[in-house]
């Protein structure tokens, strides 16, 4: 239960933080959010993570993100590894940022639990 006011609260933040919208030239961006998996082997699983974004040019960044997702049923976490290339097409002053780009990710279980 604790895990899901902190997701609760981690989303309020996140969503309050972007209604301000993105400053123009901003060349690093950090972020949380929720993480939700329905697995036919391991059930549901929580979790959240963490997400850096380094954008050297207005049209151009790189991604990565960390996660940690925890299933009740069983004693495995996951950690969801990912990097991601992304070619940036801002709208509206950076309001709007469709993207399309290329990743790899990689997910490693825990068999023991903190």
């Amino acid at each position: 239960m604790k895990m899901r006011g902190f997701l609760i609260a981690g989303l309020f933040l996140a969503a309050s933080a972007g209604l301000t919208g993105s400053a123009a030239g901003s060349v690093i961006e950090f972020g949380m959010f929720a993480s939700y998996l329905d697995s036919d082997d391991l059930n549901a699983g929580y979790g959240g993570g963490v997400k850096l974004e380094l954008q050297p040019l207005q049209w151009l960044s790189i991604d990565g993100r960390a996660s940690w997702i925890r299933f009740d049923d069983v004693d495995i976490d996951m950690i969801p590894l990912e990097a991601a290339l992304r070619l940036n097409i801002p709208l509206f002053g950076e309001r709007i940022v469709p993207y399309v780009g290329v990743g790899v990710g990689i997910n490693v279980g825990l068999l023991f639990r903190f």
